[in-house]
């Protein structure tokens, strides 16, 4: 009962935070799918670690780092990117 209701407010919190953005419905759902990528590839590691073979645990430990690296490097990236353009 409280996994639908966790995922239903996530849902629409994240509903909320795209009818803010002021782009276009193209930039949107690539936000969206890059968003997607990290959750899976993060949920697939979490299960493949939960395994008892020593490989799968070792590849699943591969994907949680591998979707916490690809999150940081796309915030600061864009912190970056963001600095730049009042920069100049």
């Amino acid at each position: 009962m409280v996994f639908p209701a966790a995922a239903g407010v996530a849902l629409f919190a994240w509903w909320k935070y795209l009818g803010a953005l002021k782009t276009s419905e193209n930039v949107k759902r690539k936000i969206t799918i890059v968003f997607l990528a990290v959750v899976l590839l993060f949920s697939a590691g979490f299960a493949m670690r939960l395994g008892g073979n020593g490989e799968i645990v070792d590849l699943g430990f591969y994907f949680t780092d591998f979707s916490f690296l690809m999150a940081y490097l796309l915030i600061a990236v864009a912190a970056l990117l963001g600095q730049v353009k009042y920069q100049s």
